[in-house]
């Protein structure tokens, strides 16, 4: 069963159960305690792509963590630690290109990630959407989902059909997208 869509939030509830952001399935970031922001979702996409830690410089990488160990997300300062609730992934793949044989996914935040095999496709259940959906990982155990556009095109327009997966192709190898209908 698919959660319910995250649209408005009680934010002090939020708050009180700890939580001081939400990242929602289309990679929208919303903040729950007033000490870091009016309460509601981020409208600056500077601010979340740095709290993301998609920034560059010395921002880079920095911002967004997960941590195997207890399953969780958080964003952490010299002096406090906020825990970030994700609705599916943190992060969304919306636009690609190749470079010559290497397919380049790119997040919303501007993000590159080339697959291959240090950053393979994978397909992983998403609780959000009820079904397997490709991922990939795009630093420290941040990941994200391709975005419904970019999907679709991947499919219709560089897919092939390998036994019994969809798949694309980057640097010489195969990444699944899915099953195949047959």
């Amino acid at each position: 069963m698919k959660p319910e869509k995250i649209k408005s939030y009680n934010h002090e509830k939020k708050k009180k159960d700890g939580i001081s952001f939400t990242i929602d399935h289309n990679g929208n970031w919303y903040a729950h305690a007033a000490e870091i922001g009016q309460p509601g979702i981020i409208q600056r996409k500077a601010l979340a792509k740095l709290f993301s830690g998609a920034g560059e410089g010395i921002w880079a990488g920095r911002g967004l963590m997960f941590d195997n160990d207890t399953g969780k997300y958080h964003i952490k300062t010299p002096h406090v630690s906020y825990e970030v609730e994700v609705e599916d992934l943190p992060f969304v793949i919306t636009s690609y290109d190749y470079d010559g044989d290497t397919l380049v996914l790119q997040t919303q935040y501007g993000e590159n990630v080339k697959v291959g095999d240090q950053h393979p496709i994978e397909l992983s259940y998403s609780d959000y959407h009820g079904q397997d959906l490709p991922e990939i990982e795009i630093r420290k155990g941040l990941k994200a989902r391709l975005g419904r556009h970019v999907y679709y095109e991947l499919l219709s327009e560089h897919a092939e059909e390998n036994d019994g997966m969809v798949s694309i192709q980057s640097k010489g190898k195969f990444y699944p997208l899915g099953e195949s209908n047959d």
